[in-house]
């Protein structure tokens, strides 16, 4: 007991530089709790500076015991219960914003009374954070755009729909303008605000761009935009027919082009750094990960999910069991296949082989 004892009191009486050090290279929520769970001198290093950024939880499980969806923690294999309220349990999620916010829908949105239709979101986005009175949120729909304030249940704050002859493929805020891709095509959304505080979406204008790197195929139509500071960047599925050998990613960011008034290109990107991307249909982000972060998960690579890729099975070369989810499904996870020569960002996804599992979600948990 005395030695016990005496090994307590020197681990309590490490320099907080050093403890911070060990604490901002654990990339394993689990592994900072059972931190912070040592000693009080252990509990203060946590409180003395942000910590680092969160990787992104995968949502797996629609529901669990009635109560609760499953995440995984990708960057130890971890499982984690999250309690939700009962009427959100059986809903479909939409869409997220940083913190741990989930959007969630039952089946449609809610419009006023002069608006008979009752369409069904397709996926949700937040302008700014949603504890904000000036966040809006955009929902693309089968066949267009609805906008509405935080707080849309009264009769005075409503959603507002404008159609279109087909869908988006995505949609983000960035710079206080709403962009929609369809295909190889960005359209931008001036939005504003009428008397009673309704925003209103403006007519769509097309942004004029140069034509796309060369890609031998594109894969399904399989795109992403995505916010990331103040810039924008745009994800596709690429197909490299040498060899037959598969699908793979191109990232791209818009920039504008020098000399020229309002004309912009996407520029490639072969590389991402510092930075990993997660991608699924209702929640795109990238992500900086420190070089003293450890775990499963690397940077300059993708990580994403999606279900039933039709023909998409032989761009897999392994795929590793994580988990079973929801309906007796399993959840597996396997590496793109590396083509040799081709200057290629790395992807890893998360994938359920048979059946719909729409519920496969990134999740920005909040920094802890």
């Amino acid at each position: 007991m005395a030695a016990q004892m005496i090994a307590s009191a020197a681990w309590s009486k490490l320099p907080r530089d050093l403890l911070w050090e060990i604490y901002a290279r654990i990339a394993s929520p689990l592994g900072r709790v059972l931190f912070t769970a040592v000693c009080r001198s252990w509990r203060v290093v946590r409180s003395l500076q942000p910590p680092p950024p969160t990787i992104p939880w995968l949502i797996i499980s629609p529901r669990e015991g009635g109560t609760a969806k499953r995440v995984l923690c990708p960057v130890d294999g971890a499982l984690l219960g999250v309690p939700l309220p009962p009427v959100v349990v059986g809903t479909r999620l939409v869409g997220f914003h940083d913190g741990g916010w989930v959007a969630a829908t039952s089946s449609v949105v809610p419009l006023s009374v002069k608006q008979r239709t009752t369409p069904w979101i397709k996926k949700l986005v937040f302008s700014v954070a949603p504890t904000l009175d000036r966040c809006i949120l955009a929902a693309i729909l089968a066949d267009g755009l609805a906008v509405c304030r935080v707080g849309c249940g009264n009769n005075s704050n409503q959603w507002m729909l404008q159609s279109f002859t087909s869908s988006y493929d995505d949609i983000a805020f960035c710079r206080g303008k709403l962009y929609g891709l369809l295909r190889s095509d960005l359209f931008v959304h001036d939005i504003h605000m009428t008397k009673q505080g309704n925003p209103v979406i403006n007519v769509a204008r097309t942004l004029r761009l140069s034509q796309l790197p060369k890609c031998e195929r594109m894969g399904f139509d399989i795109n992403y935009i995505l916010k990331h500071g103040d810039k924008l960047f745009m994800a596709k599925r690429a197909w490299c027919s040498q060899e037959n050998k598969g699908f793979f990613f191109k990232v791209f960011e818009l920039v504008k082009i020098r000399n020229t008034r309002n004309y912009y290109r996407w520029a490639e990107l072969t590389k991402l750094n510092e930075h990993a991307l997660f991608l699924s249909a209702n929640c795109s982000r990238m992500v900086y990960m420190s070089a003293a972060r450890r775990g499963r998960v690397e940077t300059n690579h993708i990580y994403y999910n999606n279900v039933n890729l039709i023909g998409d099975d032989k761009s897999i070369c392994s795929g590793v069991e994580l988990t079973r989810c929801g309906n007796g499904q399993h959840l597996y996870c396997g590496e793109d296949r590396k083509f040799n020569g081709a200057d290629i960002i790395m992807a890893v996804r998360y994938y359920v082989p048979s059946g719909d599992h729409n519920n496969l979600m990134w999740l920005l948990p909040p920094d802890f």
